[in-house]
This record gives C-alpha cells, sequence and structure tokens, in this order.
C-alpha cells in the first residue's frame, strides 16, 4: 500500500484544522492586540520545537531513516527554538530579530518537507513516533509563521482601526479616544459587564479605548455631561468619548 497519500492527507487535515482554530479563536484577537503582545503569543510556540531532535533518536525513529534529513531537521528546529526564546526576551526593544527568527523557522520546516517529499524522498514509515510531528505540530507552527509575516509586514494600527475591529465582532458599546479630556466617565452602573482594554499599536501615549463586550449592552438611562445620547439609536452601537490614562 502507498503511504504517501495517507501522509499528504494527514498533512492537508492538520491545515485545515488549525485554519478552523485560527479563524474561529486566534485570527480575532491578533486584529485587536498591539502588535508586540501577538507576535509574543504566536513565538512562544515555537519554544517547543527543540522536539526536532526525536528525529536522531534510535527506537523513535526507524534506523533507515535518512541522515540527510534527520540531522538538518533536528537541528534546524533546535535552533529556530532557541531563536524564538530570544525573539520573546528581545522583541519589545528589537523588533527586527522577529523577522530573522520568523524566516529562519519558516525557511527550516519548509526545506524539511522538501527534502522528504522531493530531496531525499523518506518512507513515512521511517519516522516511526516521530510521524506526528510533520503531520500535526509542523502545519500550525507553518500558520502562525504566516501570521507573524503579516503581522511584520502590515502597518502599525491605530486605536481607531481597533475600535472598528471590536465593532465587526460585535461589540455594541465603544468607548473611543476622541473626546475632550474634561469630559467625566460615564457612572459604573452603565457598564454591566467589565470592559476589555484596546490598547492601539501608535497614538497618543496615555490614551486607550475601551470596548463594552456585552452584546446587549445599552446606556439609554446614562445622563449628564459623560454620557454621548446623541449617537443612542435602535439597533445601533451607542459611541462615548473619553480620555482614560494608560493602565499598567
Amino acid at each position: 500500500m502507498n503511504k504517501l497519500p495517507l501522509f499528504g492527507l494527514s498533512v492537508l487535515m492538520s491545515f485545515v484544522a488549525f485554519g478552523v482554530v485560527t479563524r474561529t479563536y486566534i485570527w480575532p484577537r491578533l486584529r485587536m492586540a498591539r502588535r508586540e503582545e501577538a507576535l509574543i503569543a504566536l513565538t512562544v510556540p515555537h519554544t517547543f520545537r527543540f522536539i526536532g531532535l526525536s528525529f536522531l533518536i534510535p527506537g523513535v525513529v526507524s534506523s533507515s531513516l535518512p541522515s540527510a534529513f534527520a540531522a538538518p531537521a533536528a537541528y534546524g528546529d533546535l535552533f529556530a527554538a532557541i531563536l524564538a526564546v530570544l525573539a520573546i526576551w528581545s522583541l519589545s526593544a528589537r523588533a527586527w530579530f522577529a523577522t530573522v527568527f520568523n524566516v529562519w523557522g519558516a525557511a527550516d520546516l519548509l526545506v524539511a518537507f522538501y527534502q522528504g517529499l522531493l530531496g531525499v524522498r523518506i518512507d513515512p514509515a521511517s519516522l516511526g513516533a516521530g510521524y506526528f510531528i510533520p503531520t500535526v505540530v509542523v502545519p500550525p507552527l507553518l500558520v502562525t509563521h504566516g501570521l507573524m509575516f503579516w503581522l511584520l509586514l502590515r502597518k502599525p494600527s491605530s486605536t481607531r482601526h481597533q475600535a472598528s475591529a471590536a465593532l465587526k465582532l460585535g461589540r455594541q458599546s465603544i468607548i473611543a479616544d476622541n473626546a475632550d479630556p474634561n469630559h467625566p466617565a460615564l457612572p459604573s452602573s452603565c457598564l454591566p459587564r467589565a470592559p476589555a482594554v484596546l490598547r492601539g499599536d501608535s497614538g497618543a501615549p496615555d490614551r486607550e479605548m475601551v470596548a463594552d463586550t456585552t452584546p446587549e449592552a445599552r446606556w439609554p438611562d446614562c445622563s449628564g455631561p459623560g454620557a454621548n445620547n446623541t449617537f443612542a439609536r435602535r439597533g445601533r452601537p451607542l459611541l462615548h468619548s473619553e480620555s482614560f490614562e494608560r493602565r499598567t
């Protein structure tokens, strides 16, 4: 029986499964997070890439696994894990280091795939227990590399752009960062749930944006100089503008 189609199907289904996870849980949060925070979150899983060293352990993989594939894949993954740790440690000060890690990490995985399928042409059965590395672990890592490339290449988003993203996710009440800072805050009773803080990549360093996460939230009964009832309309979000000091 030809094992290669089963191997390819396993890789494909891993991409599909993690694509669903990304679309449902990861992508919405990445769009609202600061770039540095999002990059760190996407880099953390790569610190476990030392698992690639298992390609060098007899008994884990078959003795028939070619060393021309095993050694570059194992040590390339180890180096990628070290780069991931350094990238997390230095990301706040040196964003360019994340680019170095991302290029190396993605290239290492793609070269390993090429070597296994077209270069050395390994037998999937020779991977032994390591079979789950290219079929279960590698596809999600490649997806995170793609997301990191997107974060590194896009322009830093403003807090206004993040407010728009929050509205698209179903937020019904936004406290936007564009008003007279002398306006007092709304009463706490007007916020039925704890608001989510959205930080921008650029803009005034002492500003933040707060989005109410309850879809049914409305402030029709709130009054006073802090309430902006002009925007209260049936079926539309109620907007209120005020200044907030940065929270640590």
